[in-house]
């Protein structure tokens, strides 16, 4: 890997609260994209209110990152890309020796972020929380299941980043409306919910070791690996890039940069609240040290059935805060 990590003396001094930094520079790159990406916006009849966008800098060898966002504090339904919030805390589990680990778990959690299998995510919540099973509930037991929901979103709010307000991690994957005790946990504690930033503080730590160890960050940049060549990205069987932002980024690059990222999408779902979305959390590793870490959110029919909008908006923000030589193809 390119960035430096793990350079301070112990797991608790290196953990930082604040790792995003508010920057003017930024701000003037933020606005420029947004200036160049408005026309497919629009194409798409995405608001200003129905898009969320950060652009966060690394300097080379940096664990902090200077920031914009529009509206980076803006809850959404976040599809897919909550996936780093439950593997985070898997992954974490298991290194305790609070969850074991076995083959069938690391299947499922390559799965869960290399081609967004659900029913791989939905295996490793039930590891995690200890709750199977669809079937209504009543009483203590339920009590208990609504309990043990929230045992990432617990762990993951412990951590007291300021980005995790408004963010909650509390449901299995779903491509439907919920049934049974699914309802249930749905009418007590709500959607998952995280806004751009929240997505954004997600990957940060799954590719520095701040929270997490060395262990776990290591294979949240393992897992979280997309390929950047044309022919590779062609020959993904379920592709997290080529409809996403790496699609307009990947030839934009310098050459031997890398890609981490986790997309996200819903599309019908019965459910006002969780369907038509398209989201991308991205981060790019340059060869000279330095990172870009990108979230779009994106709310609406038209731009969660677009394959062309987040390309797209990658390819301006490539434009804008990636200028170099391109990787070859």
């Amino acid at each position: 890997m390119f960035l430096k990590i793990g350079n301070r003396q112990g797991h608790l001094e290196r953990m930082k609260q604040i790792v995003f930094h508010p920057s003017f520079e930024m701000a003037g790159k933020l606005a420029k994209v947004m200036e160049r990406i408005r026309p497919v916006c629009e194409a798409a009849d995405l608001s200003e209110d129905s898009i969320g966008i950060v652009l966060a800098d690394y300097a080379p060898g940096a664990d902090e990152a200077d920031v914009a966002a529009h509206n980076g504090g803006v809850a959404f339904y976040p599809a897919s890309t909550v996936k780093l919030g439950w593997a985070l805390v898997a992954l974490e589990r298991i290194e305790a020796g609070t969850l074991e680990p076995h083959d069938e778990l690391e299947r499922c959690l390559k799965d869960m972020i290399g081609i967004s299998s659900n029913a791989a995510t939905n295996y490793v919540v039930d590891c995690v929380t200890g709750i199977t099973g669809d079937t209504l509930l009543e009483g203590d037991d339920l009590a208990t299941a609504l309990d043990a929901q929230q045992t990432a979103t617990r762990r993951l709010a412990s951590l007291n980043w300021p980005e995790w307000e408004k963010c909650r991690i509390v449901q299995k994957a779903s491509d439907e409306d919920r049934y049974g005790r699914h309802k249930q946990f749905l009418d007590a504690l709500g959607h998952n919910s995280l806004t751009p930033m929240g997505a954004a503080r997600l990957l940060h730590e799954s590719m520095f070791a701040n929270s997490f160890s060395e262990t776990v960050m290591a294979r949240m940049r393992e897992l979280s690996s997309r390929p950047l060549k044309a022919a590779e990205i062609a020959a993904e069987p379920i592709s997290q890039v080529s409809s996403f932002l790496g699609g307009g980024m990947a030839s934009a690059l310098p050459a031997d940069s890398r890609l981490h990222s986790k997309a996200g999408w819903s599309m019908y779902t019965g459910d006002d609240a969780s369907q038509w979305h398209r989201h991308d959390v991205a981060f790019v590793e340059i060869p000279n040290g330095s990172g870009l870490l990108t979230v779009v959110f994106t709310h609406g029919e038209k731009a969660a059935r677009s394959e062309t909008l987040l390309p797209a908006i990658g390819q301006a923000i490539a434009a804008v805060c990636l200028p170099g030589p391109r990787a070859s193809t």
